[in-house]
């Protein structure tokens, strides 16, 4: 079952990468002359120097597909101002459907999960949460937790450097990386996590770069035990976009309850 699901995730990687680079409305680098061969340990190092960016804004989907029960589907929406701010949000897919299901924040002085369903707003400790700066550390803050349970610990350990702020020390360290396929325009890349932390959240990571702007198209987590996986698409990226600083400041909300012992005045 797990070969079987893996060699399917590696498809339909390949059938996106495919279909990508034979559309002549793509708007990324599929009609761009660029080396079709500089090999993982270039792919790398150029993806380092080239992926960089302060404030982020990042749409994105996200299916989670089982063997057990039917798609889960969410659209996302992922800001980043630099240094330390950051927000996640999700809502969940029904048909033509979108409810709000939960919205992360992080600023320079407090954390917060805001939970649709329950109508509760969490206020979490900081120290937790400080060095989630990045979508990957974000990501693994639901991985980890199913329930969003809003307590989960997250450090260093816990970052999925193969997002938008690659480390090439610091992935070779959690990682096994293999480069799968590599065309002009696109490589698949292969994450198998090294650490205990990092077993417990995926077995493997298929990871669809575009090389023109060094940014992820896809990214597919199959999770331990081989009957679940994960599947990210990234629609829209905007790099050094402009963030006001109220983006990220707590906001209460009528009729919901503020849990949490560093609780903002007036909440």
């Amino acid at each position: 079952m797990r070969r079987f699901l893996i060699c399917g995730v590696l498809w339909w990687v390949a059938s996106g990468l495919i279909a990508t680079a034979q559309d002549p409305s793509a708007p990324l680098s599929s009609r761009q002359e660029m080396p079709s061969n500089l090999g993982l340990d270039e792919l790398l190092a150029r993806w380092e120097k080239r992926g960089v960016s302060d404030n982020l804004d990042v749409k994105f989907s996200w299916i989670d597909r089982s063997s057990g029960w039917d798609d889960k589907t969410y659209e996302g929406r992922f800001l980043r101002k630099s240094p330390d701010c950051w927000s996640l949000e999700l809502e969940k897919v029904t048909g033509q459907t979108k409810v709000p299901f939960v919205r992360m924040v992080r600023n320079g002085e407090r954390a917060y999960q805001y939970r649709f369903e329950a109508k509760q707003v969490y206020v979490l400790p900081l120290g937790n949460w400080r060095d989630v700066k990045d979508l990957g550390s974000a990501f693994r803050s639901l991985l980890l937790a199913p329930a969003l349970n809003p307590l989960s610990n997250l450090g260093e350990e816990s970052r999925l450097p193969f997002l938008f702020d690659m480390h090439v020390a610091e992935a070779k360290a959690a990682f096994t990386i293999e480069l799968v396929k590599e065309t002009a325009a696109e490589a698949i890349i292969r994450f198998t996590p090294l650490t205990p932390i990092g077993k417990t959240v995926f077995a493997h990571a298929f990871m669809q770069l575009d090389k023109s702007q060094y940014l992820p198209r896809s990214v597919v987590l199959i999770v331990p035990g081989g009957k679940e996986s994960k599947h990210y698409r990234f629609t829209a990226f905007t790099r050094d976009v402009h963030l006001e600083d109220e983006t990220f400041e707590f906001k209460s909300l009528p009729g919901w309850t503020t849990i949490g012992t560093d609780e903002p005045n007036g909440s």
